[in-house]
């Protein structure tokens, strides 16, 4: 199952949500209690500004393709937005300045044909929290085929430079890091068993790494027949990523540097 019994506190601690089952806010100078919408919550993660909440939900699909990440307005406590991820989800991770939510799938439901069930996920998704169409998964990897030799994510933490995700992995007793560019595991570090928790104290003088552009040409993009004769790109963004995500028109700005014929713009 997902992760229960999250605590997330909003940037100025007024506000306190808690996950355990129905997701619930607390008033932290009254002590009033408030239910949400949300009635499966499990990992809880609150932007830097306050303004929103993410909670995971495994919805009322048993097969678990309606686990989703919910986006509430923490100013009305209404559901606003949703992640769907078609998967069991565990926990969650925020970018220090909220660009991005980290996701560890807990595992997906299978069929081979010869039966069906829960198996173990091995990656984490990474989603643009602007545009959430535009993903990537980090691939924790596994040590075979089998069911039991996949590297689930456990608890998921963001650099306060937001150069790198620390994911814990049970299974291997390691905690595996990946860049926020690349989103691939570049170093795994070994630590004690049993381990459940994981945490990355705060720095306020960090200074964020930022997001690496790829601006690949549209030479090989896929194009669109004109009849006036001249093939246009459908997207001059299709092909091109920041940080490791598709750019889209959310996270960049788009100028116009030259043209080799008056008619495109």
């Amino acid at each position: 199952g997902i992760t229960q019994g999250d605590i997330a506190f909003t940037p100025d601690g007024s506000r306190a949500y808690v996950a355990a089952g129905n997701l619930t806010m607390v008033d932290t100078a009254t002590h009033a209690v408030t239910t949400t919408a949300i009635n499966t919550a499990g990992s809880l993660a609150i932007a830097p500004n306050g303004l929103r909440l993410y909670a995971t939900t495994t919805g009322a699909d048993i097969f678990g393709s309606g686990g989703a990440v919910q986006i509430v307005d923490t100013a009305t406590n209404t559901v606003t937005g949703n992640i769907a991820l078609g998967a069991l989800p565990g926990s969650l991770g925020l970018a220090p300045d909220g660009s991005r939510i980290y996701v560890g799938i807990q595992a997906f439901w299978a069929d081979t044909g010869y039966g069906a069930a829960f198996m173990p996920g091995r990656i984490v998704m990474v989603y643009d929290t602007a545009n959430p169409s535009s993903s990537a998964a980090i691939d924790l990897g596994a040590a075979g085929a089998n069911w039991s030799l996949q590297n689930t994510a456990g608890r998921i933490a963001v650099t306060p430079n937001r150069a790198d995700v620390y994911v814990l992995v049970p299974r291997i007793n390691s905690v595996a890091v990946a860049s926020v560019n690349t989103n691939r595991v570049r170093l795994n570090i070994p630590v004690a068993s049993g381990l459940v928790g994981l945490a990355i104290g705060k720095d306020s003088s960090a200074v964020l790494v930022p997001y690496l552009i790829d601006a690949a040409d549209d030479i090989n993009a896929v194009a669109v027949p004109n009849t006036g004769g001249i093939n246009a790109i459908a997207n001059v963004l299709a092909n091109d990523t920041l940080g490791g995500l598709r750019a889209n028109v959310t996270s960049v700005t788009l100028t116009q540097v030259s043209s080799t014929t008056s008619g495109v713009t």
